[in-house]
């Protein structure tokens, strides 16, 4: 994606919103790493995951990963 798109969306600080959020230092670092796609197939997988997520926070409440370890 252009570089100069993202600078006009502020991508970097959606970002770092984002990052921020996140509860296990694992999933900060998975937070900065994300980049946009224009491959479809991924987009809509991406939307998918996304839709299952929070109809799974929806019904039963946030999830406990905060106790999270990185096993690698």
């Amino acid at each position: 994606m252009n570089e100069k798109v993202l600078k006009t969306l502020e991508f970097n600080k959606i970002i770092d919103i984002l990052s921020e959020k996140a509860i296990s230092q694992m999933g900060k670092e998975k937070c900065k790493m994300l980049k946009p796609s224009t491959d479809l197939y991924e987009i809509e997988n991406w939307q998918k995951e996304t839709t299952e997520a929070s109809s799974i926070i929806l019904k039963k409440g946030s999830l406990p990963l905060g106790g999270l370890k990185n096993v690698e």
